[in-house]
């Protein structure tokens, strides 16, 4: 992940510390509202977390941005 959105998004194991099969996904506030459902903070979240491990874990941002690209043209 970027090092700008580092402080902007929340693991789970911070949120809680059950051990659990998504705890090293991020955090999915509950919007009270649709317009929460709409903000970067939520649908980057989704959208991080439903990506395979395969893309979170490469470390080169050219390597990162091609899986990406690969995956959301394939999905």
């Amino acid at each position: 992940m970027p090092s700008i959105f580092v402080s902007y998004f929340t693991q789970n194991t911070f949120v809680h510390h059950y051990n659990t099969t998504e705890k090293d996904s991020l955090h999915l506030d509950n919007p009270h509202a649709d317009f929460g459902k709409r903000l970067v903070k939520f649908k980057g979240s989704r959208l991080w977390n439903n990506l395979p491990d395969s893309v979170k874990t490469l470390n080169s941002i050219p390597a990162f941005k091609n899986s990406l690209k690969n995956y959301l043209l394939t999905a």
